[in-house]
């Protein structure tokens, strides 16, 4: 039974068959055809877009589309990569990292999202009290993942999910640019979702209180 999930989109104009992207593909979904990627099925691709930052000409993009339900060719996907059910599915509390989400997962749904820095709830002792528990977690980073990978997972998910808005929180440090990263999201995805934002310092200290996110560098956030 198909439904509508994400998948991969290969740019055939922008794509030169190198096979860079091979390696990060664990399903073995893609294969170099004719000079060209190709999709092998919809039912190999899970739609977590690993392959999306090792493409050089940037070829590879998610999109939402009707497809075959994912069927895991040798259970080599990370178990975090598939959505908690019953009372954790209910908290959103699995999985947390934006890398490992899929952008349908129902616990997104119309959801208040948290997307937080990976260092926040660590340097902030009292993170999770005051976040209040309301709403799904997101994890990410700026500066160890691939920010083009990462603006493209946002996108699908606003795309997928329509969540109801964004509560990002940030660290002072100049690296942490979610804010940057989610505006572009929102402006690849056509929407004017609501983002607040909050900064913390190193030691985890509220330094700049929830404000609307405006469309400037993170920066300047």
């Amino acid at each position: 039974m198909s439904g509508h999930r994400a998948i991969i989109r290969i740019d055939e104009e922008l794509c030169n068959g190198c096979g860079a992207c091979l390696p990060s593909c664990a399903e073995g979904a893609l294969r170099i055809e004719n000079g060209k990627l190709r999709l092998i099925a919809d039912k190999l691709c899970d739609g977590l877009g690993a392959c999306l930052g090792s493409c050089p000409r940037g070829a590879l993009s998610l999109e939402l589309r009707e497809a075959a339900p994912f069927e895991d060719p040798a259970a080599s996907v990370c178990p975090s990569a598939r959505p908690a059910s019953g009372e954790a599915a209910a908290r959103g509390a699995w999985p947390i990292k934006l890398a490992l989400v899929p952008p349908d997962a129902p616990f997104l749904q119309g959801a208040d999202i948290f997307l937080t820095a990976d260092c926040a709830p660590g340097a902030c002792t009292s993170f999770h009290a005051r976040r209040g528990g309301s709403g799904p977690l997101l994890l990410c980073c700026p500066r160890l993942e691939d920010r083009q990978t990462m603006t493209q997972r946002l996108a699908a998910l606003i795309r997928a999910a329509n969540p109801a808005s964004f509560i990002i929180t940030r660290m002072e440090v100049p690296c942490c640019g979610i804010p940057e990263l989610l505006a572009a999201a929102r402006r690849e995805a056509g929407s004017d979702i609501p983002v607040s934002v909050v900064m913390l310092d190193r030691s985890g200290n509220e330094i700049r209180a929830l404000q609307p996110l405006r469309d400037k560098p993170a920066s300047d956030i």
